[in-house]
């Protein structure tokens, strides 16, 4: 609602990604993982400058969680994610390194999709002002509106690059050994044997898109 209230007072035009996507789940993460407010404007500006491609910021960031983690390795279990991790680092459960990079991971994959998500749907809505008409009127749950930009817009469309080590058969195509492969949610939500062009519905949306991912790698 803060930021919502900074966007109506602002002047002109805004950046809905600045403004509202990339913010507010970076607060939300923040919030879970128990990192103090005044160390949520450094968070925002780590993650930006990773995703923006800054392989300086690593160094910065690795120092980051690991005095996130220290100063955690005193308060009492079970109170947030960032004290169960220094808990598990201090037990030898988990090393320095994967403590670390355990906590950046949940940071990244905690907000990174969300902010997408956000951008997407606005997107999409905004293209369909019939469906929008829906929700904004009260017609239509605005849950239904998260699972139909689940299936037209997921925040991950692409996957990480795969090498097969055999040659594999899928779908009748046989896929060499080594040869580079990219799996496209985006295109699997489409297939020709679902449909082609799925309509935008809030009314009755589709329902296990694959924007979560699949079987052990769902999210």
């Amino acid at each position: 609602e803060a930021h919502l209230d900074q966007m109506a007072q602002a002047p002109g035009h805004i950046d809905l990604k600045q403004a509202l996507a990339w913010p507010v789940p970076i607060q939300v993460i923040a919030a879970l993982l128990g990192i103090p407010r005044g160390d949520w404007p450094v968070l925002q500006d780590i993650t930006q400058r990773i995703f923006a491609g800054d392989s300086s910021v690593m160094a910065e960031a690795g120092a980051f969680m690991q005095r996130l983690l220290a100063e955690k390795q005193d308060a009492p279990p079970g109170q947030d994610l960032t004290t169960d991790i220094a808990h598990a680092q201090g037990a030898g459960v988990l090393s320095d390194s994967e403590a670390v990079y355990n906590l950046m991971l949940m940071v990244i994959a905690g907000f990174e999709t969300t902010a997408g998500t956000f951008t997407n749907a606005v997107e999409l809505l905004l293209e369909h002002p019939d469906q929008l008409a829906l929700l904004t009127s009260g017609q239509v749950d605005w849950r239904n509106a998260v699972r139909a930009v689940m299936w037209h817009r997921p925040a991950v469309s692409l996957l990480p690059a795969l090498y097969p080590a055999q040659e594999t058969t899928l779908g009748g195509v046989t896929v060499p050994e080594g040869v580079f492969v990219l799996l496209a949610y985006g295109a699997a939500n489409r297939h020709g044997a679902r449909t082609h062009a799925p309509r935008v519905d809030v009314t009755s949306p589709p329902t296990n898109p694959l924007g979560f991912g699949y079987g052990v790698h769902r999210c």
